[in-house]
């Protein structure tokens, strides 16, 4: 079992850098349309706030992951519990979390097979 678990850690460390990648993404983009006029100063401010904290958020997820002592773990199931349980307290946008939970589900049905 503890294969299991280190090889989904393993992943998904991978999917949360994607993850944190595709943030960068969208806050380049959102440089592109108000460097090219097509959103206002407002719209720019509330969309860079909200895409730096996702990315505060994807970081911390990261850092959570590669604190955890997988060794405390019986179970895969108990690790993404976990996972979820410390994520969720941490008060994230709501967006955010579905797309780390999406990551995990995704990560674990791979690693299951």
């Amino acid at each position: 079992m503890l294969n299991i678990i280190k090889s989904f850690v393993a992943i998904l460390k991978i999917e949360i850098e994607d993850l944190a990648a595709d943030v960068e993404l969208m806050m380049n983009e959102c440089q592109k349309k108000k460097d090219a006029g097509k959103i206002t100063d407002y719209v720019y401010l509330e969309n860079m706030a909200l895409y730096r904290h996702e990315l505060l958020a994807v970081r911390s997820f990261a850092r959570l992951l590669e604190s955890t002592e997988l060794s405390n773990f019986e179970t895969l199931d108990a690790l993404i519990t976990y996972l979820q349980e410390s994520f969720r307290e941490a008060g994230y946008v709501r967006a955010i979390n579905i797309c780390v939970e999406r990551k995990m589900k995704k990560v674990a049905g791979y690693v299951s097979r």
